[in-house]
């Protein structure tokens, strides 16, 4: 029993060995390679900044350049974010939803990240078009990269815990084995208990009785057991069915919800997001001259569904206006967010030739506990003062002063 002992306790300080190494090559790994790839970054960056000139010099600053310059860009691995601006105004941004993209305190687009596997280059390019400011951020390790030291990794301790369930079957086995030793002494103890009940079988027989009655009482329970899961399984199913129900009602004709369950959503919503410490965005989407009813309204009703993907967040307001919920996101991201949204509807207008004026109108929580009507409210002054300016994109965002709001609830 001795010699055994230690061979499980040598056995078990191997495995944890495996185990230690294979995550000090895991870390050894990848920093090894974001070492590398940090010394490769500007040189990457030079060959990035040369490739975006020619592509300017050549196609110039139209939808043309966005499309061929996208094209090229999503087949290069190492970059993580490309944002290029005009005069201060963002011409191109990729990927659209990155969150190294952000709005700084002068309403200025930046691109920030604190990230170790990726590093930030910007500088003005020396372009045939005065004025355009190239950000880049480059990985110094590729996510690629690091799943693949991941995927080894996890190889060898998936290989390491086999090993041990095997030593753990073998050993079973081989106690199965010592048991068997013992099966002589438990059929003496068997033998004796026989005689037993031939010597008393009044005994024998109250006992055998009171088991029968024991197996009744079981059998019966087990019986009831499964006749209440059946009830529970046809209630879950009643309750599926009448959400389905609540959902079709919801929806309207044109496969948005109706604007009646607008406040009591959002309410929900924003209580969902104050328990969270989360933010949430409110948008007011109008489409002036176009109303939602119209067969024309499914083309901008198919791109909100297919960028804001969820049906139940996207409502109608009025005649010619949307209203969308957007848990989770600031206003940074909201700004990010609604240029490719705005790009998309616009295109929907113009290559349907629909005779309509786009306006867009926004309000975050921005931390602040409000109900529904105040965040409506402030989307619908912002939307009317977009409406109101001319020679510029017609996106307004309602911005918040805390310092005010803050005052408020003291006086409150």
């Amino acid at each position: 029993m001795y010699m055994k002992s230690k061979k499980i306790n040598l056995f078990s300080i191997f495995v944890l060995i495996v185990f230690a190494l294979a995550i000090v090559f895991f870390i050894s790994s990848v920093l090894v390679e974001n070492s590398i790839g940090k010394n490769k970054s500007q040189e990457l960056y030079s060959n990035f900044s040369n490739l975006t000139v020619n592509y300017l010099n050549q196609i110039g600053l139209n939808e043309d350049f966005s499309l061929k310059y996208g094209e090229k860009i999503k087949g290069i691995a190492d970059v993580a974010a490309v944002m290029i601006l005009k005069d201060g105004d963002v011409f191109y941004a990729y990927p659209v939803t990155s969150p190294l993209f952000y709005i700084n305190e002068f309403s200025e687009p930046e691109m920030k990240g604190s990230s170790p596997c990726v590093k930030m280059f910007s500088s003005n390019l020396d372009c045939d078009y005065p004025g355009v400011v190239l950000s880049v951020a480059v990985y110094t390790i590729t996510p690629e990269r690091i799943f693949f030291f991941a995927k080894i990794t996890f190889f060898v301790i998936l290989c390491a815990t086999m090993l041990v369930f095997i030593v753990l079957i073998v050993v079973y086995v081989k106690m199965k084995n010592t048991d068997s030793e013992m099966e002589v002494k438990i059929a003496e103890t068997t033998d004796i208990s026989e005689e037993k009940k031939d010597s008393n079988p009044e005994l024998f027989a109250e006992k055998q009785v009171d088991s029968e009655m024991k197996e009744e009482v079981e059998s019966e329970n087990d019986t009831t057991k499964k006749q209440d899961s059946i009830t529970d399984e046809n209630r879950e199913d009643d309750d599926q069915i009448e959400e389905l129900e609540k959902t079709e009602e919801v929806l309207t004709k044109n496969g948005i919800s109706q604007k009646s369950f607008l406040e009591s959503r959002l309410d929900n919503e924003l209580s969902n997001t104050v328990s969270s410490e989360q933010d949430l965005a409110f948008f007011l989407i109008k489409t002036e001259g176009l109303s939602i009813d119209s067969n024309k309204s499914e083309q901008i009703i198919e791109v909100l569904i297919k960028d804001i993907k969820y049906r139940d967040l996207i409502f109608e307001y009025d005649d010619e206006t949307y209203a969308v919920i957007l848990p989770s996101f600031n206003l940074d991201k909201s700004m990010m967010f609604i240029q490719q949204l705005y790009a998309n509807i616009e295109n929907a207008i113009e290559d349907n030739g629909i005779n309509a004026r786009l306006a867009i109108g926004i309000s975050t929580r921005s931390l602040r506990i409000i109900p529904a009507e105040r965040i409506i409210t402030e989307a619908s002054q912002a939307l009317d003062k977009a409406l109101s300016q001319e020679g510029s994109i017609p996106v307004v965002a309602f911005r918040v002063d805390l310092e005010k709001y803050k005052k408020s609830l003291m006086e409150d």
